[in-house]
């Protein structure tokens, strides 16, 4: 049986590199996986075997002249998105947006039915963008293929996107086969929309055993992150805790952006105790696990506004280590009783920093280490995951009448 995969940019760019974990596990349960990025940059991953067949569709279909039937096809699925969809203002306001972004899905549809494409095959979209609403297409306009989509962020809650509005996904749900959410409390929250709840079911990601962290004693308390430097992810935020802890702490970070800027400049004025190292120019997804490695962190940290369920979360949990974390999204699913501490979004630096040192207790530390990876051999598991993962793609695909 053969998997194609539809991707944003992975193998390419330096985004989506947790696709790694999975791709293996479906390289070994497949006959062959294809994989189609969205786009292609310059960069390519550089943990990526490059045994994989890849596409590149989008460049192609651009090339594709639409016919009257296209077009009239594409305007009967924005006109059925303004029935079915409960933001019938909005969609009307930016109906010709979405017609025009409805085009060129149309034209995506062609190319893929134009690449061998085979009724016996599995369609699998990483996420719920232009891929998904291409394949609902196809499914709906000629009945050739069955497909499921994963939903990992910016797929998943309306008020992350302009009007309130998650662009096609009634059209795009009416269509899959299944609708896989990365966490419980995702599954839980997409059901209660009532949407063609009864596609939807939770697949948790899940990260290789990379080993456990060292557990060297450090002089300084380690506090390690990794995440892009933007406004939501409220790095700057970290820093007023790091300045507020009253002990020498070392603040690893991984991910440059554009709030590194204020990050540093916190630092320069309040953080006489912390030595902050800043790894945003590591290319190589090992080099970035090294740092869980070889730092022997005390504490991984993440206080954004609003997330998924981080896989940077979950392979901190397979190192051992303890985690701290705002309840947002479906970072509780991640830490327990015993394993680190989850905050409020509006705690201040202040309560933060103190909860910190309250849990700094060497015996209770260690707990939480054990405690954390058994956590990640229970729930967080590639081995277990993926395999369960792909062999419930087959049974799915093998239930469908040819």
């Amino acid at each position: 049986m053969k998997l194609h995969l539809f991707t944003a940019c992975y193998p390419y760019g330096f985004g989506e590199s947790f696709i790694n974990n999975e791709l293996d596990y479906l390289n070994k349960e497949f006959d062959e996986v294809i994989l189609y990025p969205l786009e292609k940059t310059e960069a390519f991953q550089t943990s990526f075997k490059n045994s994989n067949e890849i596409q590149l569709l989008k460049s192609r279909s651009q090339s594709i002249q639409l016919t009257v039937s296209d077009k009239y096809f594409a305007f009967k699925v924005v006109i059925s998105e303004l029935f079915s969809a409960d933001k019938k203002s909005h969609i009307l306001k930016n109906f010709r947006e979405l017609f025009a972004r409805t085009k060129q899905a149309v034209q995506l549809s062609k190319t893929i039915r134009e690449s061998n494409l085979n009724q016996k095959d599995i369609y699998y979209s990483f996420w719920m963008n232009e891929w998904a609403l291409a394949l609902a297409i196809l499914k709906k306009r000629y009945n050739e293929i069955n497909f499921v989509h994963r939903v990992n962020g910016y797929d998943i809650y309306s008020d992350r996107h302009p009007g309130n509005y998650m662009p096609f996904r009634n059209f795009i749900y009416s269509q899959t086969s299944r609708v896989y959410a990365l966490s419980k409390t995702t599954e839980n929250y997409l059901k209660s929309l009532k949407i063609y709840p009864e596609k939807i079911q939770c697949a948790y990601f899940g990260t290789k055993d990379f080993g456990e962290a060292s557990k060297i004693e450090n002089d300084k308390l380690v506090i390690l992150s990794c995440s892009k430097a933007i406004p939501l992810k409220r790095l700057d935020k970290i820093a007023e805790v790091m300045c507020e802890l009253p002990v020498n702490v070392k603040w690893v970070h991984h991910g440059g952006g554009e709030t590194l800027a204020e990050v540093n400049k916190i630092l320069e004025e309040k953080g006489s105790k912390v030595e902050f190292i800043n790894t945003s120019n590591f290319e190589s997804y090992n080099d970035v696990l090294d740092l869980y490695k070889k730092h022997s962190p005390n504490y991984f940290i993440n206080l954004s506004t609003t997330e998924g369920l981080p896989v940077s979360i979950l392979e901190a949990l397979s190192f051992g280590i303890p985690i701290l974390c705002n309840r947002v999204g479906s970072c509780t699913e991640s830490v327990k009783e015993g394993m680190g501490y989850v905050f409020e979004v509006d705690d201040s630096p202040t309560k933060i920093a103190k909860k910190i040192i309250e849990l700094k207790n060497t015996d209770k530390l260690n707990r939480n280490r054990e405690e954390s990876r058994r956590f990640w051999e229970l729930n967080f598991n590639a081995d277990l995951n993926y395999l369960n993962f792909a062999k419930q793609l087959k049974e799915l695909f093998n239930g469908f009448k040819r």
